[in-house]
């Protein structure tokens, strides 16, 4: 994991409230603004640690740009390994005493190290997790998610509710962590080129003491056609099938529990049903599509499917998307349909 910084912060280690960690790759259209974001800031006492995960368009030097005027920037460059990897990195030089994740082509609201700063000043938590909005690249809101009030989360209802991706959701960058936390559990991204976010926010929930959730809109994610979570072919369902591989090994004392069993079978089936769904979408290589297909049922989507139990943590919605996912001719019909009503699936 080699890399090299072009710029280093001055700001005193003390002075450094927030680290904020921004994974570079190919956003040149969007990383000005996104950096922009974390630098307008209302609570200024923070360094954003900038990863170019080896770009090879003009990210590089947008970024040189803005850390060359900026002295609480710091410019990483390496090779090419995923955001995981290049977040795992910036993690191991962050000073700050609490941890951002911006990923490079959204944008953070100004007043979000402020509000989020005064929160772990009042209230004893590890993580704060807070809303987040889905906006296009012209700014039109597409979905957003965020609690209706201030509450608390602990243990064992945020593992529970991390798997289903209720409260506790797989995004990393909705949450703020104190960086002490994450060291002590080791918590880091498993290197993984999609889906790194589900086990890291897994491992968080298995891990936390306890969970504050605001329901204050911070984050605004920019959906792409061309992100990485957007892209879909057999290969996902590989990656996917890899996950809850680990999953199944790094949670294994709390899955020996059959509540815990249970959620996590619904996790698998809800995951699962996405990608054959996003498959019947926009793969267009009906080969491929049965290889989709196959690949979900040998990690047991069809079998988790049919267990009533599993099902009953599902709304209801989800179980209309898994009745389709397991029938290839309905979703791809469905997929059609969608398409000739220009819905597009995020």
């Amino acid at each position: 994991m080699a890399g090299h910084a072009r710029h280093h912060s001055s700001a005193p280690q003390e002075e450094i409230l927030f680290s904020i960690i921004v994974p570079v790759y190919n956003t040149e259209d969007y990383v000005t603004s996104c950096l922009e974001s974390a630098l307008k800031q209302t609570e200024g006492r923070l360094e954003v640690l900038v990863v170019d995960d080896g770009s090879t368009d003009g990210s590089t030097l947008a970024c040189a740009a803005i850390a060359a005027r900026d002295t609480r920037v710091t410019l990483f460059q390496k090779e090419n390994e995923g955001q995981g990897v290049a977040r795992n990195f910036a993690l191991s030089h962050a000073r700050g005493r609490y941890i951002l994740f911006l990923d490079s082509d959204d944008t953070l609201e100004s007043r979000a190290c402020e509000i989020l700063h005064s929160c772990f000043i009042s209230d004893d938590a590890d993580v704060i997790s807070f809303g987040i909005g889905f906006r296009t690249s012209t700014g039109q809101t597409v979905a957003s998610r965020s609690v209706s009030r201030r509450k608390y989360g602990e243990p064992p209802s945020i593992f529970i509710d991390a798997l289903l991706d209720r409260d506790f959701l797989s995004s990393p960058c909705n949450k703020a962590y104190d960086r002490t936390f994450l060291c002590e559990h080791n918590i880091l991204f498993p290197p993984l080129r999609a889906y790194e976010d589900t086990l890291f926010s897994r491992h968080v929930a298995y891990c936390v003491r306890k969970v504050l959730y605001i329901p204050d809109m911070l984050y605004w994610a920019t959906t792409r056609p061309a992100s990485t979570t957007r892209s879909m072919s057999a290969r996902n369902i590989r990656i996917a099938t890899d996950l809850f591989a680990r999953e199944r090994a790094l949670f294994a004392h709390r899955l020996a529990q059959e509540p815990v069993e249970i959620a996590f079978g619904a996790h698998v089936v809800r995951f699962i049903a996405h990608l054959l769904l996003l498959s019947a979408f926009r793969v267009d290589d009906p080969l491929e599509r049965r290889e989709c297909w196959r690949l979900a049922d040998a990690a047991g989507f069809n079998r988790l499917a049919r267990r009533r139990e599993v099902m009953k943590h599902l709304s209801v919605r989800t179980k209309v998307q898994v009745a389709v996912a397991r029938r290839p001719f309905l979703a791809r019909l469905a997929a059609q349909a969608a398409k000739w009503l220009k819905v597009t699936p995020y």
